[in-house]
């Protein structure tokens, strides 16, 4: 096991190719493993993802949801690649698993972080998606709000925009600004990744 300071020196090996995720794992207590689910998340194997989440949080009560579905989809170039798959990219709408983890687990705040261009992204009818998002998390009773954020700000060495998307129950509105008030305070830090 590495050293407790340490941990971060591997991370970096990992990110600069000098290790391998598998190496990089082989440092992470077991328990921690063992409490992680790694699937692909589709209609067959959603239930028994939330039935072994249930497993895994037994009593404990879920405070928040952090993610987003994957990007490929709604990403100007992922679209002009694939516009021709619109009508059946299941992608596309993967964000509503994320609606099924709001609608068993209740939480109290969702983060859902994707690329910028969720913001244009149409779907297969031509209609805005995003407009569509916020429809159904409101139904599924949460009220969010969102806003641009470029991750060069945030200390990630790559300069990126994506869409930060802040969710809470429906009645909580007024957190959604005091988390963006928040949030601008950990703009520009002084991280950066070291060199080996």
């Amino acid at each position: 096991m590495a050293e407790k300071n340490n941990n971060l020196d591997l991370y970096y090996k990992f990110l600069n190719q000098e290790i391998t995720k598998i190496q990089l794992l082989s440092y992470v207590p077991q328990e921690v493993l063992h409490r992680s689910i790694n699937a692909e998340i589709n209609d067959e194997t959603i239930q028994t993802i939330l039935n072994k989440f249930d497993v895994l949080l037994g009593k404990e009560q879920v405070r928040g949801v952090i993610g987003g579905p994957p990007c490929q989809a709604f990403s100007t170039i992922g679209r002009a690649q694939n516009a021709h798959k619109k009508a059946t990219d299941g992608r596309i709408y993967l964000y509503r698993y994320y609606i099924d983890f709001l609608e068993r687990y209740s939480p109290d705040f969702f983060v859902f972080e994707n690329v910028k261009g969720l913001l244009s992204f149409k779907d297969a009818d031509g209609e805005p998606l995003l407009a569509k998002i916020i429809k159904e998390f409101n139904e599924a009773g949460y009220s969010l709000g969102y806003r641009i954020e470029n991750t060069k700000n945030y200390g990630v060495p790559q300069s990126r925009e994506r869409i930060i998307i802040f969710g809470v129950p429906l009645g909580h509105e007024s957190l959604i600004e005091s988390f963006f008030q928040l949030w601008n305070h950990f703009k520009n830090p002084k991280l950066v990744l070291k060199k080996h």
